[in-house]
């Protein structure tokens, strides 16, 4: 039996990440995405995880919510963690926390978009 990658031209597919650059549907970025299954945005709110305003980020993805039961942040080339209030607040709302290096959030992303999971994936280059 031949098995076949399966690709939906309709979800965003994740091709490729290198450290500094992702590569989302053959377009390359260098700056943070926010994505789902049908938008890609870039990021404006913080240029790195360090930088990150976690109240600020639940706001903005809560304009997802009909469309998020998952957020995946990936932190860059390696894990980092956010504190543990940022993360109560995230549960308190009813949305799933998963925070690891991008390499690993870019695959868990392509994983839960397959499944179609209502996943949105925050990613630091």
């Amino acid at each position: 039996m031949q098995l076949q990658k399966e690709i939906n031209p309709k979800i965003n597919n994740i091709k490729s990440y290198q450290s500094g650059e992702i590569n989302v549907n053959n377009q390359s970025y260098s700056t943070p995405i926010l994505l789902n299954n049908s938008k890609i945005e870039n990021f404006l709110q913080a240029d790195r995880f360090n930088n990150l305003d976690s109240a600020q980020l639940l706001e903005t993805v809560q304009e997802f919510s009909d469309e998020l039961d998952i957020l995946i942040i990936g932190t860059g080339d390696k894990h980092q963690l956010m504190p543990v209030s940022a993360m109560q607040a995230f549960i308190k709302a009813g949305i799933a926390l998963e925070i690891m290096a991008t390499r690993q959030a870019c695959h868990t992303y392509q994983v839960l978009s397959y499944e179609q999971r209502k996943v949105v994936a925050l990613l630091f280059p």
